[in-house]
């Protein structure tokens, strides 16, 4: 049988949500990493991802001069990025995609026009290296997270400050695997709530690629 693709510009999401993905390759995140609000997007990224044959995985050592242009052996999945986070399982879910998404040849192509805070901020770094956007007034929001945890047991102490410590080493390793930043960095951005990084800073620790200008132009370090 011939393969399934998605065509026409029609939304694939209910219309109260505000993440959603459309038809024409492209993911919308613009609220919080929540199951209830990510469940539909999730799905139709995954039906989006297996819409297409596989195709050569995308070498990320490839030079490009600029985010907008694309090996004609790739496809690319155009992911938009304003949001204050949410809970780190739905962006495990969503990161998992981005892998299935990449190990089939596509290309990730993050924009971050605005806000990119927590979970946001650890989506958008996953891009396709050569292919993460900031605008130039955009912010990545770096911090420590929580989890919480009902604890009833005194035995059950111990446990839950291990659960936060693996957080805490889950969402470093994020950071340290997909920028340049350095450890000793990382920890001061993530040594109270306002570890706010502009797109020149982005640009400077391999947040970004690229800064898009309000005049048009590409900026790229």
């Amino acid at each position: 049988m011939p393969q399934e693709t998605f065509r026409g510009s029609y939304i694939m999401n209910r219309s109260e949500e505000l993440n959603f993905a459309s038809s024409d390759f492209k993911v919308y995140i613009m609220d919080k990493f929540k199951q209830d609000k990510c469940a539909e997007l999730i799905a139709n990224l995954n039906s989006m991802i297996y819409s297409q044959a596989p195709r050569p995985m995308y070498n990320t050592n490839h030079k490009i001069k600029s985010p907008y242009e694309i090996p004609k052996d790739n496809q690319v999945l155009d992911v938009f990025i304003n949001s204050s986070g949410g809970d780190f399982d739905v962006l495990s879910q969503i990161s998992f995609l981005f892998g299935l998404a990449k190990s089939r040849g596509w290309i990730i192509r993050t924009s971050v026009p605005a806000y990119a805070a927590s979970c946001g901020s650890m989506l958008a770094i996953q891009g396709t290296p050569g292919y993460r956007i900031m605008g130039e007034n955009a912010q990545h929001l770096v911090h420590y997270g929580r989890t919480v945890n009902e604890v009833n047991l005194p035995t059950e102490v111990d446990k839950a400050y291990q659960d936060m410590l693996n957080h805490a080493n889950a969402t470093q390793k994020i950071y340290l695997q997909y920028t340049n930043i350095s450890e000793p960095e990382l920890k001061e951005l993530r040594s109270d709530e306002y570890g706010y990084l502009s797109a020149q800073k982005c640009l400077k620790l391999g947040f970004c690629d690229w800064i898009l200008q309000n005049n048009g132009h590409l900026k790229s370090k």
